[in-house]
């Protein structure tokens, strides 16, 4: 992670705005069957196939979750300031 500066303002990011920006750089967010969970999923793996996982997003996230999220989306190939910016981070 580069911007490690960014990660104390995670905090002020509501859990919708991880939804729009793993859309945004390019994966696929689905509901999960019960509760208010979703599952941010890879593109090219079907949605029935659990290795399609990423991370789980949700409200009521804390910090470090939210750590754990950016985290996530960077190892699944995601580029780190897309990432940012579509958490109006930067």
């Amino acid at each position: 992670m580069k911007r490690k500066n960014l990660i104390q303002q995670l905090n002020n990011v509501k859990w919708d705005f991880f939804i729009s920006t793993a859309t945004d750089v390019g994966f696929i967010v689905t509901k999960l069957s019960s509760g208010s969970h979703y599952a941010v999923r890879k593109k090219d793996i079907p949605v029935e196939d659990v290795r399609g996982v990423i991370t789980t997003v949700f409200d009521g996230m804390s910090r470090q979750v939210k750590i754990k999220v950016v985290k996530a989306f960077i190892r699944a190939g995601a580029n780190e300031d897309d990432i940012w910016r579509g958490l109006k981070l930067l």
